[in-house]
């Protein structure tokens, strides 16, 4: 669809000018070829003509080159891109912006490396191959640390503000956001990316027909209310992807009065259609 490729290709031009912001982020050369190729959809065959230079390159390289050189050597760094339709420089920004490292198409978040450190020096970055951790510098650069495609990635869990990843090679990654809310909201997204990709994946034919286990899923949820009950505050609770399930359909079963145990069997469908349906059904 044209209109999404070009609000896609917006949006990648923002993510650009903001998280390549740091001269130690990617190389100069990265910068032009990506700056040549917004020009080529913004203005044509006539990127020698006036442009704002900050709408097309971070701010960095402004200061290391000039205005004047940028403006000079712009026609040269856009030569090759005569011959490309508007579309085609659209989706060649778009390639471009997705290759690692410090891929564009990434949601980014700011996260610890360890649990006394009262400032974000870590990034998260989650996209539609897997999952990027970075440190950062002490310029702001960032600094690779890991990168994990999701099909090497085995287990994503939090304990409060501690979240854990796990890969194929059984290495494990720990960062701390600042709140259990930001760690649980982390672990509900990296869940809901890789399923919808199965989802889009098995839709386009790319992979076989989705497991069993993804088709039609049991969990068995038992759960006491009481109006003095109370957890301890050293009570260490890991909650991976099904636990946070089982959390988000409970809801005033949870919080009733008096000390009553309850069982429930939560049934996860997928339809012909690809459509989630969820059942509860009270066991006796």
């Amino acid at each position: 669809c044209p209109r999404a490729l070009e609000h896609y290709y917006l949006q990648l031009k923002d993510n650009f000018l903001d998280q390549w912001a740091s001269r130690h982020s990617v190389s100069e050369e990265r910068c032009w070829e990506m700056a040549a190729l917004a020009l080529k959809v913004d203005k044509g065959n006539n990127p020698g003509g006036y442009f704002r230079a900050e709408q097309y390159f971070p701010i960095w390289v402004i200061d290391v080159r000039g205005l004047e050189y940028v403006r000079k050597y712009m026609p040269a760094a856009s030569e090759d891109l005569k011959d490309m339709s508007r579309v085609e420089a659209m989706m060649k920004f778009a390639f471009e912006a997705s290759r690692s490292p410090f891929a564009l198409n990434c949601h980014l978040y700011g996260l610890r490396r360890h649990k006394m450190d009262t400032v974000d020096n870590a990034v998260l970055g989650i996209n539609a191959k897997g999952i990027e951790m970075c440190d950062i510098g002490d310029d702001g650069e960032r600094i690779p640390l890991r990168s994990l495609p999701w099909n090497r990635v085995t287990r994503l869990s939090f304990d409060r503000k501690k979240l854990t990843i796990v890969g194929a090679d059984t290495t494990k990654m720990c960062l701390y956001a600042q709140s259990e809310s930001k760690a649980r909201y982390l672990l509900e997204l990296c869940r809901a990316v890789h399923q919808t990709l199965l989802v889009l994946s098995h839709q386009n034919g790319k992979i076989a027909p989705l497991p069993q286990l993804f088709q039609e899923k049991s969990v068995d949820r038992v759960s006491t209310s009481s109006t003095n009950t109370t957890v301890p505050n050293n009570c260490e609770i890991e909650k991976d992807s099904d636990s946070l399930l089982r959390d988000s359909l409970s809801s005033s079963g949870d919080r009733g009065q008096g000390s009553v145990s309850s069982k429930q069997r939560v049934r996860i469908k997928l339809d012909s259609n690809l459509d989630l349906k969820i059942e509860k059904m009270e066991l006796e």
